[in-house]
């Protein structure tokens, strides 16, 4: 399914969407499991590094993809170290919440895009160290990483809690998971890890509950209209797949359902991992 997924994206479509350095996550768990892969897609990276330095609507989606790139091969030899460094450049220069100097910048108050803020601070200011300075704000790694766990435990507390605004959502559950399971293999902490394992559970009982055959159905949250007429195009699809292997695959668009998110679930939350199941 990994080299089908690199495979179905057209030539130059990585340039023009910046999300699909999902696709480079793929290219990278190949080489991991001792597959032969063509050196990185630099179009990948450049259109979601200047998606981030422009501040763009849902650049926190490609910004979690570049989280787990760092932390789950750090010794890839087809991650050249100058794209490795400006990865590590454009997480230190990031704006990360909406009171943070800057303009708008797209939207960080919807469910999924919490998360995924908190989540790519957390991590990204464990990964850079307590003393580093954020360029945006001037902030030590310290500060946002404490900023980042208060903000990012109640988001989980409260899913747990109240449950979702965004429920059964065919497209942004998996953004959820895309920041969850982030959190769930690389948080530093195991109160975190054990929270964001308790709302990946969460998330995966609903949208099992509510799908047939592969196709999620009944209410939600939040949808947009195409992915309602045509549940091929929904981002969930791809993950149930992974999680069951039990129905029919995402046919021809499979570029479209997050690459990024498929590899993200692919050992981590499989059936009988359910105990700190953490890939190594």
């Amino acid at each position: 399914m990994l080299k089908d997924a690199v495979d179905s994206v057209p030539s130059g479509m990585q340039q023009r969407f910046p999300n699909l350095i999902g696709i480079e996550l793929a290219r990278l768990e190949l080489e991991r499991r001792g597959e032969t892969v063509a050196a990185a897609e630099r179009t990948s990276y450049a259109a979601a590094i200047q998606a981030i330095r422009d501040r763009e609507d849902c650049c926190d989606f490609a910004q979690a993809s570049i989280l787990r790139i760092l932390y789950r091969y750090p010794e890839s030899k087809i991650l050249p170290a100058e794209i490795r460094e400006e990865l590590l450049g454009t997480l230190q220069a990031d704006r990360y919440w909406m009171d943070e100097p800057g303009g708008p910048g797209g939207c960080y108050f919807t469910e999924n895009h919490q998360i995924l803020f908190h989540s790519n601070e957390y991590l990204a200011a464990n990964l850079l160290g307590p003393d580093a300075v954020f360029g945006n704000d001037g902030r030590s790694g310290q500060w946002h990483r404490e900023h980042a766990e208060q903000m990012l435990t109640r988001w989980l507390d409260w899913r747990m809690r109240f449950s979702f605004s965004e429920w059964n959502s065919s497209c942004y559950y998996a953004e959820d998971l895309a920041a969850l399971l982030n959190l769930y293999d690389f948080a530093p902490d195991e109160v975190i890890r054990k929270k964001a394992g308790d709302v990946i559970s969460l998330i995966m009982f609903h949208t099992l509950l509510n799908s047939f055959d592969g196709d999620l159905g009944g209410t939600q949250g939040r949808t947009y209209f195409r992915q309602a007429i045509n549940p091929a195009l929904q981002d969930v699809r791809g993950l149930q797949w992974l999680y069951l292997g039990s129905w029919r695959r995402a046919g021809t668009v499979s570029f479209r359902p997050r690459v990024r998110g498929v590899i993200l679930l692919r050992d981590s939350r499989r059936p009988g991992r359910h105990q700190r199941g953490r890939s190594s």
